[in-house]
């Protein structure tokens, strides 16, 4: 993760009275087709009583404390699909618990400026979520910590 410039979407409504009604919960918007969770649409609908977020990225969140609830989260574990047949957990299985917590309140996502694995020339960028590894994580060198170290020298 890499921030390009002040995040201030993220800052707004921060005060020190968590009762704020403006103070809402923000997440990036994933790339891609379709949601990387590891339930299908109809599973978490079942389980939420509500359709959930849509490709909800868990690289940039603000969160209410009040706005989690483990107990919940602990019975959302239960279900087989966020775990695979040795035992550990799905890859997405902490996206998609976001996800779900993140459909059970006031929740909005941030604007594109904050970007998942962005082109080094996308105007107003604040920050880059450079996810995975391979030919995506590689661009966190290649793309984001070239325009990064730029920025110093202006």
């Amino acid at each position: 993760m890499l921030f390009f410039a002040h995040p201030q979407e993220l800052i707004d409504g921060m005060g020190t009275d968590e009762n704020m009604p403006e103070f809402t919960n923000l997440y990036s918007v994933d790339v891609g087709t379709r949601s990387t969770y590891s339930l299908q649409e109809p599973e978490l609908a079942n389980l939420l009583g509500k359709n959930c977020i849509e490709k909800l990225n868990a690289g940039v969140l603000r969160v209410r404390r009040d706005n989690i609830d483990f107990q919940r989260i602990e019975q959302y574990l239960q279900h087989p699909h966020f775990w695979n047949p040795d035992g550990t957990p799905d890859y997405y299985t902490e996206q998609t618990l976001w996800a779900m917590e993140f459909s059970n309140s006031n929740s909005f996502s941030l604007p594109d400026t904050y970007a998942i694995c962005p082109k080094t020339d996308e105007p107003k960028l604040v920050s880059g979520h450079y996810c995975g590894g391979g030919y995506w994580g590689s661009l966190f060198y290649a793309r984001g910590l070239p325009v990064l170290a730029a920025s110093f020298l202006n």
